[in-house]
């Protein structure tokens, strides 16, 4: 059991934040992650992003009843804005997940899934681009 590595990925603007999943991690590991992250999130004003990097899939069990309570919090969060996960490899059964789960489970932010941490920065840096001018 190793514990999910979280952090802010840019220590100067805290608005992007780091959780990596280690290769022997386990659900009640992402539930410690989850407590963490809320309370980066809820430590600033601004708008967060959270960017998740993995060595592995996910642990085993159902990933749509474990991955709830990041759901519920993240959209009871007023702050959160974008959940990106970096697959060097864009999986069909992730992706599907991904779109199940953006119409079940999540509600007030999205989540996709990229191939690296330079494509979601530069996502990130685009929504805000086109938040900031008003582009939805």
């Amino acid at each position: 059991m190793a514990p999910f590595i979280i952090n802010w990925y840019n220590n100067e603007k805290r608005d992007i934040i780091h959780s990596h999943i280690p290769v022997d991690g386990t659900w009640a590991d992402f539930y410690q992650a989850v407590d963490t992250i809320q309370l980066l999130v809820e430590s600033v004003p601004h708008r967060v992003d959270l960017i998740t990097t993995s060595e592995r899939d996910l642990p085993p069990g159902n990933p749509i009843v474990q991955l709830q309570p990041l759901f519920t919090m993240l959209d009871a969060t007023d702050n959160f804005h974008t959940h990106i996960i970096v697959m060097p490899t864009t999986w069909r059964i992730a992706k599907l997940f991904i779109d199940v789960a953006n119409r079940v489970l999540v509600r007030g932010h999205q989540m996709l899934i990229l191939r690296s941490i330079e494509d979601a920065l530069a996502h990130i840096e685009q929504s805000r681009t086109r938040h900031n001018t008003g582009i939805t």
